[in-house]
């Protein structure tokens, strides 16, 4: 599987291309893509795209990010691998719906090799405490991994048994799948959720309604965005976030996303109705 064209390049000369759709690019890399724009003195990465990021599996990765590495010592003149001068990478994963907060994983190119070359230059403690740092975001992720896949393991090992998945389940999924697009300033509840909130129980399932049509279901969402925004972008991106979410986490199938916008966010304390 080749990946090349949903990995994007950005430094502080170098933005991703305008013809990308930044929704794809997750909260993190849309945010470290507004920095190169603005020319601020941020150091080079890259972007994996959403669209690819469910099968990486089947991807060489590696070759696939091998040459960006010869780019990004030329701009901070480090090398990876370097054992007087390494560089080292960090990898950041926006949030899904699986692991909620993965842990940003620092100093990958920081091994027993380059950690001698890399205490000479800052110290042996702050060395030390970078080696733990990195240690400690890779076994978070094994942990919460194999939290997964004993999960995966309890319900395959049911015998007779079923299992059913909520309505409010499907609703939250939605939700917070429709709330992550660029854009969306809310998603626009009844008004039984409004006082629920103002007692102070945030709901996660505010703006959804689920409808069964046969074995498959449709959602249907009310949301509010951002004035200025591209609606029938927005929606569109709602539309394809919302049923990936729905059908990765709980395999039901998505018949279709129904989208209302309701209103327009215009500025803090101003809106303007539909």
């Amino acid at each position: 599987m080749k990946i090349s064209k949903n990995i994007h390049f950005f430094n502080h000369n170098t933005t991703v291309n305008k013809n990308v759709d930044k929704t794809l690019l997750g909260i993190r890399g849309r945010q470290a893509n507004e920095f190169a724009e603005l020319k601020l003195p941020i150091l080079p990465g890259v972007i994996i795209d959403a669209s690819v990021m469910q099968d990486l599996k089947d991807a060489k990765v590696y070759s696939e990010l091998e040459k960006y590495l010869d780019i990004f010592s030329k701009d901070v003149k480090k090398a990876y691998g370097d054992e007087e001068n390494p560089l080292l990478l960090k990898l950041v994963v926006s949030p899904n719906m699986q692991i909620a907060n993965y842990p940003t994983l620092h100093n990958f190119g920081l091994t027993k090799t380059t950690s001698i070359g890399f205490q000479e230059k800052v110290g042996q403690e702050f060395a030390a405490n970078e080696v733990l740092f990195l240690l400690n975001g890779i076994l978070t992720v094994a942990y919460k991994v194999a939290e997964l896949e004993e999960d995966s393991k309890k319900v395959n090992e049911l015998e007779g048994g079923s299992v059913s998945i909520s309505e409010d389940v499907l609703k939250t999924i939605a939700n917070i799948a429709t709330a992550e697009i660029c854009g969306v300033n809310a998603l626009s509840g009844t008004l039984v959720e409004g006082v629920t909130n103002m007692f102070g129980k945030k709901s996660h399932m505010k703006g959804v309604r689920i409808v069964e049509v046969g074995d498959e279901i449709e959602l249907n969402l009310s949301i509010i965005v951002n004035y200025g925004s591209n609606i029938p972008q927005i929606c569109e991106s709602v539309q394809k976030a919302a049923k990936q979410a729905v059908e990765d986490m709980t395999s039901l199938s998505v018949c279709s996303v129904n989208i209302d916008v309701v209103d327009i966010i215009m500025s803090v304390g101003e809106k303007t109705e539909k």
